[in-house]
């Protein structure tokens, strides 16, 4: 009898978000707080991000807000990126990062990111490419 073959589906995961990158020394709800009111948002706290180290199996949580406008079919993450580890280390230079999953236009995107220079806290902001995002499976759960 011959053997069943084995098939493997190769079809690689989409991701379609975009992300702006902060610095800021404020603490996470106090930023929630400031882009609650600067951008009228209602971000909320939800679980905390665990993920673990390979190196060394360390724990490391991540603060994370969500905010769900269900007029827009938008949904904004706000995720801590420093803790024991860095959530994301090609970006270790920056403390926040602010996803954001739906159908923003790009033109809209530029407006809202500009609008982070206006927050006080936001030392810088950033748009990041989101194509070649190393970890960004963690952003979206």
């Amino acid at each position: 009898m011959e053997k069943p073959k084995k098939l493997f589906l190769d079809a690689p995961a989409e991701y379609d978000f975009d992300l702006i990158g902060m610095v800021s020394s404020l603490k996470s709800y106090v930023l929630a707080s400031r882009l609650n009111k600067r951008l009228s948002l209602d971000f909320v706290r939800s679980n905390n991000l665990r993920t673990i180290n390979k190196k060394d199996n360390g724990v490391s949580e991540f603060a994370v807000y969500e905010f769900n406008d269900d007029n827009l079919f938008i949904t904004y993450r706000l995720f801590q990126n420093k803790s024991k580890g860095v959530l994301l280390p090609q970006y270790k230079n920056l403390d926040f990062f602010l996803c954001i999953a739906g159908d923003l236009k790009p033109s809209d995107l530029k407006v809202f990111a500009a609008r982070f220079s206006e927050i006080d806290g936001i030392q810088y902001s950033m748009l990041i490419d989101t194509e070649n995002l190393k970890g960004k499976e963690c952003l979206m759960f």
